[in-house]
């Protein structure tokens, strides 16, 4: 077991001074959680385009990022395969780097997601709005398996995923097949 700051660098996503001004020509999309799907995905088209007066590029996301959702009614990692360029990640999230070559972040993002749920539900602050601060998070305690285990456990959780979205889809398909009985019964 090792504490995950042993493994990353972990920081707040950058502090917005006032209010999200949307410039379309902005050279920067900016992560907000409006942009974070129900199953922690990120909506492109969420993402808004501003200036960035940022001093430090370190909250610009790059690939292979976990972001954390850390403020708010749910809590969860998301590993970034890919992100737009220029993308900067608001304090709503917490980004984790790993810098470690003993840990793959899919695998991190997917411990995070399904083996710390106690440990932040114990952890969380705050009344009207809870959060993850994050030395709650850098104090967390993550078990490595071998490389091998841990792309297993990747390869098993994209499965999952992709279950998940065909039998979605299946439902979809399904409604539309019963929506189109139930209206050809009123064109005859």
């Amino acid at each position: 077991m090792t504490k995950l700051s042993e493994l990353c660098d972990i920081q707040m996503g950058y502090t917005l001074r006032g209010r999200l001004e949307p410039d379309p020509k902005g050279e920067y999309c900016f992560l907000q959680p409006r942009a974070i799907s129900s199953n922690l995905e990120i909506d492109r088209n969420e993402l808004q385009r501003a200036p960035f007066s940022g001093k430090s590029s370190d909250s610009v996301l790059i690939p292979g990022d976990i972001i954390f959702i850390s403020k708010g009614p749910r809590i969860g990692a998301i590993y970034l395969k890919q992100v737009p360029p220029n993308t900067v990640a608001t304090s709503h999230f917490i980004i984790i780097r790993t810098n470690s070559k003993k840990i793959l972040p899919e695998y991190l993002a997917w411990y995070l997601n399904n083996r710390t749920g106690e440990y932040f539900r114990k952890n969380r602050e705050g009344t009207a709005i809870q959060q993850i601060k994050v030395n709650v998070l850098k104090e967390s305690v993550i078990e490595i398996l071998d490389l091998e285990q841990q792309q297993q456990i990747v390869d098993l959780g994209n499965l999952v995923k992709k279950e998940r979205q065909l039998l979605e889809k299946l439902a979809d398909r399904k409604e539309q097949l019963i929506n189109s009985i139930q209206q050809s019964f009123f064109t005859k």
